[in-house]
């Protein structure tokens, strides 16, 4: 078995940095001591995850999961989409779908996608204001992915381990959409625009 959490920088599935997939192959089915087919060890596994609570699972194949997350966003073969601005309406409303689709003969790993404390923010950088200071979208992104979610600086080495040492902005500085509007960018001439 082995796992990824999140998705690479070269990856181009929708997983999300809160997801993790997993992978494991089975072995030949002549070695198989139990005498269950795939199905069976698929329900065993189910019931064990069943337990945890707050997770949310699905089983596919590694290329049907990609396939699926590449057409649709998501890793599963049915999937219904609601789309609004009310985070209220939203969650009610898929509530009571999963509620109807739960209801269904042959149903199984049912998930409500959670969307409460998963706010965005979208950044629409002024080309032209930017390019008067001999900057490009990619200087700026740069510092905004600083700001917010942080970046590794510099390694530290102890023993045998190591841990990589990020920098991120103060709090105050990147947890509201004026504070990050308010970021100074260092141009190439030392001086800082906002």
């Amino acid at each position: 078995m082995l796992s990824r959490t999140g998705q690479t920088g070269i990856s181009l599935e929708a997983r999300g940095v809160d997801k993790t997939g997993f992978t494991g192959i089975f072995a030949p089915r002549s070695e198989w001591k139990t005498g269950a087919d795939r199905d069976a060890i698929i329900e065993k596994i189910r019931g064990s995850l069943s337990e945890i609570p707050g997770i949310a699972f699905s089983f596919s194949q590694p290329i049907q999961c990609r396939i699926d997350e590449l057409v649709a966003g998501t890793r599963a073969q049915l999937i219904v989409k609601l789309f609004g601005d009310d985070m209220d309406v939203l969650r009610t409303k898929a509530e009571q779908i999963a509620t109807v689709l739960g209801k269904i003969r042959g149903t199984a790993d049912l998930v409500v996608e959670r969307i409460d404390g998963q706010p965005y923010l979208s950044i629409n950088i002024d080309r032209n204001r930017i390019a008067r200071h001999g900057l490009n979208v990619s200087d700026v992104l740069r510092i905004i992915e600083i700001s917010v979610g942080g970046k590794a600086a510099t390694s530290l080495y102890e023993q045998n381990r190591v841990f990589e040492v990020s920098v991120r902005y103060p709090g105050e500085y990147r947890n509201s959409v004026e504070a990050i509007g308010n970021t100074l960018v260092p141009t190439r001439t030392g001086t800082m625009c906002r």
